[in-house]
């Protein structure tokens, strides 16, 4: 059946072709569909026409195809049938238009809006995108790239990339993490962002970049991959100049520590061998006392700095082996219990006899827990200092609790932080370095554990140390 016979006599009231599938067809496809006589007459339009026009059937019917579609093609040639521009005359929408002739003197003009014609909405957008310093590229589901904006194309120092396999400008190192991510965000249908790849520029240099990529989906199928590249050579080159600094300064700490704890060394003996000569006055004793003591705290500040810069620079040693926790805490207790019964404290101790052994460095953990304890009695007044532990699972849970002033909500994320000293404001009551708690946490850490605190302003606080039952030195 003719397509154009079937319109003439639908258009002639003849009932006999309303079902044909021909008829179907028309009036159900998303394109406009108008039937012109040989003057340009119009004899009928589908329900898609009409819509797309603005304007009923009864009004356009008889009507000059031209009174309501305006063209600089009106005599195209009637074999031409490809998609030509136009506009509709009422409000010069931009529409495309082809026309196709039936053998019953009839022409079928088949209209619909011009999709490539960017709305203002779009074509803000994509001055957005061109003038973006970022890179963006769009990757079809082969790989290819189908745009790329001028960011990108001076990034990579390509002016023609459309068609170009994204993993042909990626490093070897690259390629495996791109299409990791690529796959995962394609069939999770989900952004995902911040993954650092490296591009290779057209001279073959190694530009390190920051990924984001989004899929885009259209009918629950993914149609291509947006993708923003943020470079990273600036924030690289900060980096390295701020490690070569930090370097730089561990070393000179070392250097410095070293050179003032040999002369600190001999002055403590010779203070000790004061107060212990029977012939120096009591005078004499008590400023020698005073002199020690203040030459203890400076000794202890230096180990302080020379255990940060072994740290920072991957040098402290461990003596690993398998001990037990809980005769390495009944030592700490010996050690501790005088200085806390000292300042008329209550010292409470929980250690179960049947706590697993570990694997650590005896000399570092002791130094971590009398660091806790020690910290703990410095602001306690009142109450009770608590060292207990217990077994969790596959690890040894320690735990230093104290009644103390507490730590403000806050602080507690920053007090393990190198050189941060909690600022109580007028109840600054005791000095400190603001070294201790870093150093016990990345001691800590070398032992494949980790340490938190628990503490509210004026009820005191509880550090938390966990180590696993079985450790690999590393």
């Amino acid at each position: 059946m003719n397509i154009g016979s079937s319109i003439v006599k639908e258009n002639s009231s003849s009932s006999n072709y309303e079902n044909t599938i021909s008829s179907i067809l028309i009036k159900t496809i998303s394109d406009g569909i108008i039937a012109v006589d040989l003057d340009w007459k119009i004899i009928y339009m589908n329900p898609a026409a009409v819509n797309l026009l603005d304007l009923s059937a009864d009004e356009a019917i008889g009507k000059k195809l031209w009174d309501y579609i305006e063209t600089s093609l009106p005599r195209i040639s009637m074999q031409d049938q490809k998609m030509f521009p136009c506009k509709i005359a009422s409000n010069g929408e931009e529409i495309e238009c082809s026309i196709t002739p039936t053998d019953s003197n009839i022409y079928l003009i088949a209209i619909r809006k011009n999709l490539s014609k960017p709305s203002d909405v779009e074509r803000k957008y994509q001055r957005i995108i061109e003038l973006s310093a970022e890179g963006i590229i769009i990757i079809n589901p082969m790989g290819e790239i189908a745009y790329a904006n001028p960011s990108f194309r001076s990034l990579v120092g390509y002016e023609y990339l459309k068609g170009k396999l994204f993993r042909t400008i990626l490093s070897d190192e690259s390629i495996y993490i791109f299409q990791e991510v690529f796959l995962e965000a394609r069939s999770e249908k989900k952004q995902i962002t911040n993954i650092e790849i490296e591009l290779l520029h057209r001279n073959r240099e190694i530009i390190p970049v920051e990924l984001s990529l989004s899929p885009f989906i259209e009918d629950e199928k993914f149609s291509y991959m947006i993708c923003s590249l943020h470079d990273l050579r600036d924030r690289k080159k900060l980096e390295e100049e701020l490690r070569k600094s930090e370097k730089l300064k561990t070393e000179f700490m070392n250097i410095a520590a070293h050179e003032l704890k040999s002369p600190i060394t001999p002055v403590k003996g010779y203070l000790e061998l004061i107060i212990s000569d029977e012939e120096a006055s009591e005078r004499i004793k008590n400023w020698a006392k005073i002199s020690l003591r203040n030459a203890e705290r400076l000794l202890l500040l230096i180990n302080d700095i020379l255990d940060i810069a072994r740290l920072e620079s991957d040098t402290m040693r461990f003596n690993m082996k398998q001990i037990s926790i809980a005769n390495l805490l009944k030592e700490i207790v010996e050690d501790v219990k005088q200085s806390i019964e000292d300042k008329q404290l209550d010292f409470i101790v929980e250690i179960p006899e049947d706590l697993p052994s570990i694997i650590g460095d005896p000399d570092r953990l002791s130094q971590v827990f009398k660091n806790l304890i020690t910290n703990a009695i410095k602001f306690t007044d009142r109450g009770s200092i608590t060292l207990s532990a217990k077994k969790n699972k596959n690890n040894i849970e320690i735990y230093v609790r104290d009644t103390g002033i507490g730590i403000p909500k806050g602080e507690l994320n920053n007090i393990f932080k190198k050189f941060y000293q909690v600022d109580m404001k007028e109840k600054r009551i005791a000095e400190g370095t603001g070294l201790g708690l870093y150093i016990c946490k990345e001691i800590v850490e070398k032992h494949n554990g980790s340490i938190h605190v628990e503490s509210f302003p004026g009820e005191g606080s509880t550090f938390i140390i966990t180590l696993p039952t079985s450790i690999i030195s590393s």
